[in-house]
């Protein structure tokens, strides 16, 4: 005989209805209203749930920016980084330019994880500041895409601040392969009098050499 719970109902490990989609639409509602919600809790907790849905990146973005809770902000930067779509690092990107160190970080660490949805930003985070710029170096260098090195390389070739190229550098001794070693050793040429840039194209190609 099949066991019947409390309510009457047949206990044979069947799962649950799912919910239909006015339901699902109202939880995602509730949740989106309750990420401005007094209680840093709730917060929390609207950020967790709504990594599950793509459609919210562009608000948790603009959730994030505003969020004073380190807690939340981190709930959020997981729930982008679980999203990570186009749409998703076209809301961080921007944060590179924040004077708040730890929501600027934040975003450097969730953009890391989202290869194929930065590619479409190298262009502009290469078009913005020195400092932007360097890190979009450190991006690069941790993001696993197969443009990377080609990316860093150019940047090497290319960017005039003696700081971007020695970021570049860095990152290419950790990504790079056989094609960076003549445009790194056009860079210490392209800056002669930066001794500690030679020292670092050197640890650069010895690396990529792999010894």
């Amino acid at each position: 005989m099949p066991l019947i719970n409390s309510k009457g109902s047949k206990a044979n490990g069947s799962a649950p209805k799912p919910a239909d989609e006015d339901e699902v639409e109202r939880s995602v509602d509730e949740m989106l209203a309750d990420l401005a919600s007094e209680s840093a809790q709730v917060r929390r907790g609207a950020a967790r749930g709504l990594g599950d849905h793509p459609g919210a990146a562009a608000v948790l973005c603009t959730a994030v920016a505003a969020e004073p809770q380190e807690s939340v902000r981190e709930a959020i930067f997981t729930a982008l980084i679980r999203i990570g779509t186009k749409p998703a690092a076209a809301g961080l990107v921007p944060l590179l330019q924040s004077e708040d160190v730890g929501l600027r970080n934040g975003a450097i660490e969730a953009l890391k994880t989202m290869p194929d949805a930065v590619a479409d930003w190298v262009g502009e985070i290469f078009a913005d500041c020195a400092d932007v710029r360097i890190f979009g170096v450190e991006i690069l260098g941790a993001l696993g895409h197969p443009k990377s090195p080609s990316w860093l390389i150019e940047a090497i070739e290319h960017d005039p601040d003696v700081n971007v190229c020695a970021a570049a550098v860095e990152a290419l001794a950790h990504c790079g392969d056989a094609t960076a070693t003549a445009p790194l050793l056009r860079l210490v040429q392209r800056f002669p009098d930066e001794p500690f840039l030679a020292f670092a194209v050197q640890t650069a190609l010895s690396r990529i050499a792999g010894d």
